[in-house]
Parts: C-alpha cells; sequence; structure tokens
C-alpha cells in the first residue's frame, strides 16, 4: 500500500462505515503505539475535512509503573498536533489471570463509558491486517467454527457506542511507515514482546514464517452475514427474545434442525444473553447443549437454562448481576452490558427487580409469561423504595428517561466486513500529499 493511497482509502472506509449518520463528534481510542498514533492522525485528517470534532482518549491502565507517564506523554504529544486528548484510568484491583483480556475488556468498558458521557456515538479503534490474522489464526487454534474465521467485524456495538475499525486491511508497516515519514514518535509497550502471551507467540510466528496467515476470504464473510441473518429469522420461528433479555425456544421444533443450527443457534445467543463480548469454545458449547438434553436446570457462558414442558428458556444468570446504578440527569448508563440508560429528569436508581419486584408486579396484576429467574433479572427503576418501570411490563413512566436493549441490538446486529478489497504489499510506500 503505498501512502499516498493510505489517507484516501482510510477516508473512503470512514465514509463507508458512517453511512449515513453524519456524525458532528467522533473518539479514537490512542494507547500510544505505532498503530494508534497512525489511526489518530488519519482520522484527524479525515474529521477536519468533514467539520467533526475528534478526542482522542488514552487509559492509563496502571499495570506498569510508567503507565502514567506513557499516557501523558501521549497527552502532550498529541495536544501538540492540535488533537484533544483525555486520560482515562482503570482504577481497582488488576486481575491476574487472562491478563491481556480482562485488561483489554476493562479498557474498551472505560472508553465506551467515556463517549456515552460525552454523547460520542463512534470510537475508532486502530486494529490492523496483522492483528486480523493473528485473531483469526488463535480463533482456529481454540477450534472455531468457520464463522469466527471471517474475522472482526469492521463494525459493532459495545454498551451503545459504535465501534469502528478502518484499518482492518491495512498492514502495520505501513502505519509505520506514515509515522516515519511524519516524523512523529511512537511508544513501544514491552508487554508486546512477552512469550507467556499467546497472541505475541502468534504474532512472532507469522513475523518469522512458522506461521501463514488466514486470509480473508469474500466468500466466508458473505457466508457470515447469510449465516447470521438465518439465525435471527430461525429464533423468531423457534421462539423469540422477550423483553430484550432472554429467549424461549420450541425444544420439539428446535430438534428437528441439524446439529450444526443448534450449535450457529446458541454460539451467537448465549453470549449475548450473557452479556459478554466473546464467542463460547466449542468444548463449551458442547457441554451446554448435552446439558439442554437432559432437560435439567444449569448454568454456562453468564446464562441461566430453564427447561418446561416443551421449552427451553435462556436468561442471564442472576447470582452475576451485581449492578446498581443511580440514574443521573441527562447521563448514559450502561446496566449489565445488557441495557443502555439515559438519566431521567428525576432521581432514580437502576437495580434488578429481584424476588421484591416480582411479587410488587404480581400485586400490580401483571401476568408474567416467563420463569420466575428471567424476570428477577430484568433491569428495574426504583425510587425510594416505589417500583417506577420495568421494561416491557410497566409502561415507560412519566420520567424523561430512555432505555435500550443492547441484548436486542447486538442480537440483531450483522457481521460487517471491511467495505474495501485487499492490500498490494508490492507497492511502493509514499508520503501521502496533504496528509499528516
Amino acid at each position: 500500500m503505498t501512502l499516498d493511497s493510505l489517507f484516501s482509502t482510510f477516508s473512503a472506509t470512514m465514509d463507508a462505515l458512517c453511512l449515513d449518520a453524519k456524525p458532528t463528534r467522533i473518539a479514537v481510542a490512542v494507547s500510544g503505539g505505532a498503530d494508534s498514533m497512525a489511526a489518530c492522525l488519519l482520522a484527524k485528517a479525515w474529521a477536519e475535512a468533514r467539520s467533526i470534532s475528534l478526542l482522542a482518549l488514552t487509559v492509563d491502565h496502571g499495570l506498569r509503573p510508567e503507565s502514567r507517564a506513557e499516557a501523558e506523554s501521549v497527552h502532550t504529544r498529541l495536544t501538540s498536533l492540535g488533537v484533544t486528548h483525555k486520560i482515562l484510568t482503570w482504577e481497582g484491583e488488576k486481575p491476574r489471570a487472562r491478563l491481556q483480556e480482562r485488561a483489554r475488556e476493562a479498557r474498551l468498558a472505560l472508553l465506551a463509558k467515556e463517549c456515552q458521557s460525552a454523547h460520542i456515538q463512534y470510537l475508532i479503534l486502530a486494529h490492523h491486517q496483522d492483528d486480523q490474522d493473528e485473531t483469526r489464526l488463535m480463533r482456529l487454534a481454540r477450534g472455531t467454527t468457520l464463522l469466527g474465521l471471517a474475522g472482526m467485524s469492521a463494525v459493532r456495538e459495545k454498551d451503545g457506542v459504535c465501534l469502528l475499525r478502518p484499518l482492518l486491511t491495512t498492514p502495520k508497516s505501513a502505519l509505520v511507515a506514515y509515522l516515519e515519514k511524519a516524523h512523529v514518535p511512537w511508544i513501544e509497550d514491552p508487554s508486546n514482546n512477552k512469550d507467556i502471551f499467546t497472541r505475541v507467540l502468534v504474532r512472532k510466528a507469522l513475523g518469522n514464517g512458522r506461521l501463514l496467515p488466514v486470509g480473508e476470504d469474500a466468500r466466508l464473510t458473505s457466508f457470515r452475514r447469510f449465516w447470521e441473518k438465518h439465525l435471527i429469522f430461525l429464533l423468531d420461528r423457534l421462539g423469540g427474545l422477550e423483553n430484550g433479555a432472554y429467549a424461549h425456544i420450541n425444544l420439539e421444533s428446535f430438534y428437528l434442525l441439524p446439529r450444526v443450527w443448534h450449535e450457529g443457534l446458541l454460539a451467537r445467543l448465549v453470549p449475548i444473553i450473557g452479556g459478554r463480548d466473546h464467542p463460547l469454545r466449542r468444548e463449551t458449547l458442547a457441554g451446554i447443549l448435552d446439558k439442554i438434553a437432559s432437560g435439567k436446570g444449569f448454568t454456562g457462558g453468564g446464562c441461566l437454562f430453564r427447561t418446561k414442558g416443551k421449552t427451553l428458556w435462556i436468561m442471564r444468570e442472576p447470582s452475576l448481576i451485581k449492578d446498581s446504578s443511580p440514574l443521573i440527569k441527562s447521563q448514559s448508563v450502561t446496566w449489565d452490558g445488557r441495557f443502555s440508560y439515559f438519566g431521567p429528569s428525576e432521581p432514580g436508581t437502576l437495580e434488578k427487580l429481584g424476588e421484591s419486584g416480582v411479587r410488587l408486579l404480581k400485586e400490580m396484576g401483571i401476568k408474567i409469561n416467563a420463569p420466575r429467574e428471567a424476570v428477577e433479572g430484568l433491569p428495574a427503576l426504583w425510587n425510594e423504595g416505589r417500583l417506577l418501570w420495568v421494561p416491557g411490563l410497566i409502561p415507560r413512566p412519566v420520567l424523561d428517561v430512555g432505555c435500550k436493549s443492547l441484548v436486542t441490538e447486538r442480537w440483531l446486529e450483522v457481521f460487517v466486513p471491511s467495505p474495501l478489497g485487499g492490500i498490494r504489499p508490492h507497492e511502493r510506500l509514499n508520503l501521502p500529499v496533504g496528509a499528516p
């Protein structure tokens, strides 16, 4: 990829990903590494050309003693380039197991929360072609389905914020060359070279030719879109999503289908209801299907499974719901990774409905056609012990409050491949004219 085509490719991709939304503000995640620094500069030029305000966000993860100084150096560098920048801090105790995965989840949650507070709909992430290759190989090693080999989607939702990955067809080498020509330095994170992390081992194996990348195949991405659309259609015929929170499936009809449809439906549905970002491992999925066949209740993937007669109910595992969020006027709140609320004009608190809430619903004469545990896991708006609102069960109160089910939104979301074609690595690299 030539450097003079890099900016035009980025711009065309961003235009395609944003479609007709025409945002007035947009954010970009910047760790300080070469990938995100290049993404930030490209986003700056793209946004300026369209009179869009850009906010760069850096998360100080606190995992290394020098992380704060690095975040502040990113702040100094970007502000000197005319980019508005803010540092977010990951507070609290840090995990010891699955560190990279959980740090990534915490970082995304902080970024999404800040975007919600700033009323920014789109957040740019700097994942590039090399990251996509690593992701496909790691999924392959874990026993992914063909759908997983389609890789990361160019557009996805996180806590009510639209994540954009406009660089998925751009190799890292092009981004590094871009910064070198523009004389913009970047930070090298030492954890990117630690062999204790699986992604680092995969990256090194790809770099020295011991592993070959699983290339993007238009047939595969088209198949994934086709498959996901049919899964949406299938759930509608077998049962459905209720109150944007839990699902029911007619088991007689379910078992008339081939097992591949069982796997596909649950692999997509369970993580969404469980409030998780990552797909199920194949062994976890196989275990869930075996337990469903037994007819007994069980938990798995953040969900509780209950069979009543010929119906399978899949709901959020009640013991994992711990969120209690005060609603603040004109501010957005994400609750349990499953619902997004916009604060009311009067004070209130979001908590799970619970046993006491279910009793109040029955006293109000509201009919409940679902297992008690499913309804108990619904979000409820409370004010000084009064139950004001439960989505789908108690009509919207006379409060300026908005609610969106992220479960429904993610279920209806279909895989979006990168809108532009592949890379021609043999092309000569030159600095783009007029780009930063």
